[in-house]
């Protein structure tokens, strides 16, 4: 009997408000998605098959949501691309939802999934077959983004200290603002992040980029409910306008406290989990260019 082919996909999550650092607004990241999807149409994945999923966090803005639309259905190097909007829900979840809201859409159609923040992207062929191969044993996650742990026994004290600030010093704002039981999981994650990093062990991947299957994300799903993501309001899409310097300070502690709470229960938690079901995370193999980051405000 023919075993049937797997098949593959590429979430790419993406968001048309204002940000803190490039892309800036809608222009920067419709300029960003550009060259990202022409990256998709170019590069080998050493795959058959595999389709890009852009999920957009919409909150509004035409001009953002009509580009996507035109994206609908466009071939790439092997796949084409499926564009969804989901609800903005007060700005809850960031791109972890959208993650979280692509799988259950899309759960009983693909059997491996790409993670990846529009503001990156991938630019090595054959990444992908290669990330299959990778997914045996008990390594349930292939996390790509893999320059903070090329060193890690040299860098784990610095991320250990980040931790710790962290922890510590939103401890009260968090209970004022969320509450006993959400500080007491973030402080639970903290803990657990830097058992890792003590036992020398990749402890997540950050921004999320990586390779993983069906199978673990309905394991998460099992133990967790969902897919890891904050689930708290962010209104990021009105930017920093305020001139009175006492809303400055609140809304700068506001920010600082959603920030801390949004990395560990998002970035950290959406593969740092799979240790809580006994598998582990690994590295792609790191080599310079690998990953492209648009934060370097410009196309590459």
């Amino acid at each position: 009997m023919k075993t049937p082919k797997s098949k593959n996909c590429k979430v790419i999550t993406t968001y048309f408000g204002k940000r803190f650092s490039f892309p800036y607004n809608v222009e920067d990241t419709i300029s960003i998605i550009r060259d990202s999807i022409k990256n998709e149409i170019n590069l080998n994945p050493g795959v058959d098959n595999l389709d890009i999923i852009i999920v957009n966090h919409n909150c509004g803005v035409k001009k953002g949501n009509d580009y996507l639309n035109t994206l609908n259905g466009l071939k790439t190097y092997c796949g084409v691309v499926k564009v969804i909007h989901r609800p903005w829900d007060d700005g809850e979840g960031v791109s972890l939802k959208s993650m979280n809201y692509a799988f259950n859409m899309f759960k009983n159609v693909y059997h491996y999934w790409f993670f990846q923040e529009d503001d990156y992207k991938v630019k090595q062929e054959n990444y992908y077959s290669k990330g299959i191969k990778m997914l045996k044993g008990d390594i349930a996650f292939i996390g790509y983004d893999t320059k903070t742990w090329t060193k890690l026994k040299e860098n784990k004290d610095k991320i250990k200290l980040k931790l710790k600030l962290i922890k510590y010093l939103s401890f009260i704002p968090k209970l004022f603002i969320y509450g006993k039981d959400h500080t007491n999981k973030v402080n639970s994650i903290i803990n657990k992040t830097i058992k890792l990093l003590n036992q020398n062990k990749v402890p997540f991947s950050p921004n999320m980029t990586g390779l993983t299957n069906r199978k673990y994300l309905e394991e998460v799903i099992r133990l967790n409910g969902e897919l890891p993501y904050p689930n708290i309001p962010h209104n990021r899409q009105n930017g920093f306008n305020i001139k009175n310097p006492l809303r400055i300070f609140e809304f700068g502690l506001n920010y600082l406290t959603w920030y801390t709470s949004a990395f560990v229960l998002g970035e950290i938690e959406f593969t740092r989990i799979y240790y809580d079901l006994g598998y582990r995370i690994e590295c792609y193999p790191h080599t310079p260019g690998l990953i492209y980051p648009y934060k370097n405000d410009t196309i590459g």
